[in-house]
């Protein structure tokens, strides 16, 4: 289902940039789309997922050996667990094992880096945002709205994670797959 023109202000703008988009979820031309999009679909297919099993395995285990430490260090025996809060982090450090080797950590270090708040605080402010197209890129100017997604962007882009997952060692097999698979005549977006 193509995406209408209230898209243009949800999506995630890079501000004073030639590109029409930036990500693949940016792009509303459909061919556009399916073109970039193909590379993404077989690196989810069912083989390369299959790959995947170790580390969703060594995620789980880290997931539980977490859960029982707070049940275990509770005062009575009997512990508050925000699950909904344990299963993002584990769901985001999975993600980050996928597409580039890891980095994220969030289970390990509670959010140490405020990521997973700069995403809640980001995606808050965006929310409210796409509703006025006319205000939208506006808004996304004001550090107030912005500074959320912005440090989420800055982690992914930062000197430190570019140097990190720019090593082969390091890249996950889906980011792997789509940037040896890309042809040249397609645009890099990841």
């Amino acid at each position: 289902m193509p995406k209408g023109p209230i898209w243009d202000a949800r999506r995630n703008r890079q501000l004073g940039k030639d590109r029409e988009y930036h990500a693949v979820i940016d792009v509303r031309d459909l061919k556009v789309h399916a073109q970039l999009r193909r590379r993404w679909n077989e690196a989810f297919s069912s083989d390369p997922l299959k790959d995947y099993q170790e580390t969703l395995t060594k995620r789980t285990q880290e997931l539980c050996e977490h859960l029982e430490g707070q049940c275990k260090n509770a005062a009575s025996g009997v512990a508050v667990v925000d699950l909904a809060k344990w299963i993002s982090f584990f769901a985001f450090d999975f993600m980050g094992d996928m597409a580039f080797g890891g980095g994220f950590e969030l289970m390990r270090d509670q959010d140490a880096q405020g990521i997973w708040e700069g995403m809640e605080k980001g995606l808050t402010n965006q929310s409210i945002i796409q509703h006025a197209l006319w205000v939208a890129v506006m808004f996304q100017s004001i550090p107030f709205f912005s500074s959320g997604m912005r440090k989420v962007c800055s982690l992914r882009h930062g000197p430190s994670q570019t140097a990190y997952r720019n090593t082969s060692e390091n890249q996950g097999p889906v980011l792997s797959l789509i940037r040896i698979e890309r042809r040249s005549d397609e645009p890099e977006l990841v």
